[in-house]
């Protein structure tokens, strides 16, 4: 049987549809519900199935589209191909192909490329390594970092460091010296200046200034000085007769005629005469019988201490005064003059300091030693005090004499100082006590004892015993200092002698010793004086009376010392403008920024910034400079000024690390703007 024709097919039982164990033919139909082990055809004749969708009941998991599909929920399989769609879920697996849309979940595994991160603080683990950094990093903005230091911080660090250096370059006594990328010169000598590149400076005392170098004569406050007869000058700070303060005359020229005297009125510690122009000396300029008496050692002696209140240095008295044929360094702060009293010596530090270029002056603090007296049985004459040439001193006393039978220990005499000679012993006949002999320092001369004998010179003089030795005189050889801008001229005298002893006067008498001479420096520009320069010691007994006979005599005091010559340097040219340029320094690497701090001194005057004083830098040994804008950062002392300017520009400038700067002083002018630059710190980056 070839055809069935039924309007249903059921199974045997009636109880449900029948059984194909072997399949069907082709062009079957079935109306209701068909369930079959498999189908087997490409489905395209199928009604009632959605070909684009899968779906858990009536939710839709899979959505095909004209791309692809669209998977909702959890996707466990390996995808092999490209992901172009988002994906918002979870990937725990691994992702070996491109990702061109965004990853908004996790990514647990290993991200091997990532050509754009939105937001790289969610890296929180692994490493990025060295070679995926730029070796130069891009200029960026760090105008929204926070907790770093302010331009200001930074400049007051630049300044600070600038200061530490120039306090330990003087600790070290240092010149010129390099840190990283920055130079401190404090001055201490000129090696960190380029000497070609630099005009009108002079260099002095550690600082360098355009009013060039020169000795102090004076203020001239004394005006000009002619005479017109003999002339007394007062003496301050008397103490007692013989001691006062060195009298300071300053004038602005100086002629003392033929014929006139031009002394102190007493006893003194000296006299300091400055001329800032022509000094002609025809009269007598005398110190004899002026010393003083005085202790340079000790200013609670006997004698006091000047106005000053200070006691005299080992070396003396010393002042140093700038002379072409000579290299000496000296400090003139008015010390080389303690004990002279407080005008000498504020006087004395007008003076330039001495940098190898100069000589000293000296004084020396001790005399030269006195005579000593005899210890004989017998009529001898005193013995002579030490000249005090050779030591730069001032003349020893001279001791008594011995006078007959049983004399013994005649009168010593003594030391002076730097202010005068030494004082002369007492003649002796017999045995004689302390008072016989000198007081050192150029004090009270010994005085004579029974018999006659007679008193040495000195302050005061020794006194005699009755008619038959007379008393010595009073005085002692003083000190003369003359400084001179200009010529010395004149057949003159200058000088600072000492005393005589007293006479004997009848036999059986010893004469007294005279006093040492005192000490002179006539010292100028030019030194044409022709007349004389002495600092005799005085005669031990210029008169024997009517004995007849010098056996009896005192020794005479020992002369002094005494120089006069010329070639001084003189009082100093003034330049309104001046340059001081460094030598160069190589910088690590070429640099477009730099940083200048300087200390300088407003001496005399206010120099106003960047016009009375500038300061550039250079990357090209100077060829092109850039100035810099200086302000005032402070104070380091009276009068003195930190100056700067920090982040100069200097791009602009031809290539180059050789680093330098350059000062400018404008508008100087002696004693009314002088400006002086004590330090320098240059550094670049």
């Amino acid at each position: 049987m070839s055809r069935i024709r039924a309007d249903q097919l059921v199974n045997r039982a009636g109880s449900g549809g029948p059984k194909f164990p072997h399949g069907v033919a082709e062009g079957f139909s079935v109306s209701g519900i068909v369930t079959a082990t498999s189908f087997r055809g490409d489905g395209s004749q199928l009604s009632g199935v959605d070909a684009s969708t899968l779906k858990d009941g009536n939710d839709v998991k899979v959505q095909a589209t004209n791309t692809g599909a669209t998977v909702t929920g959890t996707l466990v399989a390996t995808v092999t191909g490209d992901v172009t769609g988002n994906v918002t879920g979870d990937l725990t697996g691994d992702s070996t192909g491109t990702h061109t849309g965004d990853v908004t979940g996790n990514v647990t595994g290993t991200a091997t490329t990532a050509t754009n991160l939105a937001n790289a603080g969610n890296i929180t683990t692994g490493t990025i390594a060295d070679a995926r950094f730029p070796s130069i990093l891009p200029a960026i903005s760090g105008v929204n970092l926070t907790g770093l230091p302010s331009q200001a911080d930074i400049n007051t660090l630049t300044a600070n460091v600038a200061m530490l250096g120039f306090k330990v370059a003087v600790n070290g006594s240092l010149s010129k010296y390099n840190l990283v990328d920055q130079t401190i010169d404090e001055f201490i000598d000129t090696s960190g200046i380029d000497s070609g590149a630099t005009s009108s400076m002079n260099h002095s005392g550690g600082s360098y200034t355009s009013i060039q170098a020169g000795n102090y004569f004076g203020d001239g406050s004394d005006g000009a000085f002619t005479s017109s007869g003999n002339v007394t000058v007062n003496v301050s700070n008397t103490n007692g007769t013989y001691d006062g303060d060195m009298v300071i005359k300053q004038y602005t020229s100086f002629t003392l005629n033929n014929g006139h005297t031009f002394t102190t009125a007493q006893a003194c510690r000296g006299m300091l005469i400055y001329v800032q122009g022509d000094c002609s000396i025809n009269g007598t300029i005398d110190m004899t019988a002026r010393g003083a008496a005085a202790d340079p050692t000790n200013t609670a002696s006997w004698n006091n201490a000047g106005s000053d209140g200070n006691t005299v240095g080992a070396n003396g008295l010393q002042i140093g005064l700038l002379r072409s044929a000579n290299n000496s360094t000296f400090t003139n702060d008015g010390s080389g003059f303690n004990g002279c009293g407080t005008a000498a010596r504020n006087a004395v530090a007008n003076q330039s300091n001495l940098s190898g270029n100069g000589k000293i002056y000296t004084i020396s603090r001790q005399g030269a030693g006195g005579g000593s007296g005899n210890h004989s049985n017998n009529t001898q004459t005193g013995n002579n005090g030490s000249n005090g040439g050779s030591g730069n001193q001032t003349g020893g006393g001279g001791s008594g004499a011995t006078s007959g039978s049983g004399a013994t220990n005649a009168g010593n005499g003594s030391f002076g100082s730097c202010w005068g000679g030494g004082s002369g012993g007492a003649g002796t006949h017999g045995s004689t006590g302390s008072s016989m002999h000198a007081a050192e320092w150029g004090g009270q001369a010994g005085g004579g004892d029974f018999g006659g004998n007679a008193g040495g010179a000195g302050n005061p003089g020794g006194a005699g015993n009755g008619v038959h030795g007379g008393a010595g005189e009073n005085g002692t050889g003083g000190l003369i200092i003359i400084i001179c801008g200009g010529t010395i001229s004149g057949n003159g005298i200058i000088r600072a002698n000492g005393k005589n002893g007293g006479n004997w006067n009848q036999d059986n008498s010893g004469g007294g010793g005279g006093s040492g001479g005192g000490a002179i420096l006539v010292l100028g520009v030019t030194n044409s004086f022709s007349g004389t320069v002495q600092a005799n010691g005085g005669v031990g007994t210029p008169n024997s009376g009517s004995m007849g006979s010098s056996s009896r005599a005192g020794g005479n005091g020992g002369s002094g010392y005494t120089l006069s010559e010329g070639g001084l340097t003189g009082s100093g040219s003034v330049s309104g403008t001046g340059t001081l340029q460094s030598v160069d320094t190589t910088a690590s690497s070429v640099p477009t920024k730099s940083d200048f701090v300087a200390l300088i001194e407003n001496s005399q005057g206010t120099a106003v910034l960047n016009t009375d004083i500038k300061a550039y830098v250079s990357r090209d040994s100077g060829t092109t400079f850039t100035q810099g804008t200086l302000v005032d950062e402070g104070t380091w002392g009276t009068n003195k000024k930190i100056l700067a300017f920090h982040d100069l520009d200097i791009s602009s400038q031809p290539s180059g690390t050789a680093m330098c700067y350059k000062i400018e002083l404008a508008n100087q002018a002696s004693g009314s703007k002088e400006t002086l630059i004590h330090a320098a710190s240059h550094g670049w980056a």
